[in-house]
């Protein structure tokens, strides 16, 4: 009997975990999801040019913003509970560094793209002239990431699986959406197909945004902090983020 009796707090413990585990795999599955019926769509519509130059872009600003990897979210999910336990300054302070250094990776990944697309990407596609359709393709990453590190982290954090699951499944959504939209309007021009997600890319940010906002306020923080660029800090602490 003795041995039952953290049966209870275990149990519920692991029932939570599963829970934690599921709606993960329902934010990692719609993203594979949306990416598979874009895959058919493009290769089926568009043809092997089309997917091929959609793959192609893709990579490549891939590649770039990689490059500007800061590991964000990781980094949120191991130092924002010791944030918290040290008052709400500090974790407005962490909050507020996460989304500049978010903003930074971001655009230097951008910036990347843009000095290098009129070098590299000639030598690298022989097919036509495709320096604006990867701009484009940068331009959708540019929006869709800008702050995916900061809102995974701190959902996860948090321990808000559930909203990081329909923040997910909105913008599978919403890139779904903008590739049928070019499809559509695009009479195969894959000019529309870029343009389409680049558009795509501002709505997923405006989505993560509010759902992020929004979290934050359910948590007390004070966005003017989080967004100001002075954190009012004891001197004497150091915060190791």
């Amino acid at each position: 009997s003795s041995l039952s009796k953290p049966y209870g707090p275990n149990k519920m413990f692991a029932s939570k975990f599963l829970q934690n585990v599921g709606w993960q795999g329902v934010a990692i599955g719609s993203l594979i999801s949306a990416e598979l019926a874009i895959t058919l769509l493009l290769s089926t519509q568009m043809g092997e040019a089309g997917f091929g130059l959609y793959a192609f872009a893709y990579a490549y600003c891939f590649i770039a913003f990689q490059l500007c990897d800061l590991r964000l979210a990781d980094a949120v999910i191991t130092f924002f509970p010791e944030h918290k336990t040290r008052g709400q300054t500090h974790a407005n302070a962490l909050i507020g560094r996460a989304f500049t250094l978010d903003m930074v990776r971001g655009l230097s990944g951008f910036l990347i793209i843009t000095a290098s697309v009129g070098v590299f990407v000639p030598l690298l596609w022989k097919s036509g002239e495709v320096r604006f359709e990867v701009f484009l393709m940068g331009v959708y990453l540019l929006f869709n990431n800008l702050i995916i590190g900061l809102s995974r982290g701190f959902f996860r954090s948090t321990d808000r699986f559930i909203t990081l699951a329909i923040v997910q499944a909105i913008i599978a959504a919403i890139k779904v959406t903008a590739v049928v939209v070019a499809l559509l309007v695009g009479n195969g021009d894959i000019k529309w197909l870029f343009i389409c997600l680049a558009v795509a890319g501002v709505f997923s940010l405006v989505a993560q945004m509010l759902f992020v906002i929004r979290n934050l306020i359910i948590d007390s923080f004070s966005l003017k902090t989080i967004f100001d660029n002075s954190y009012i800090i004891d001197k004497k602490q150091v915060l190791r983020f």
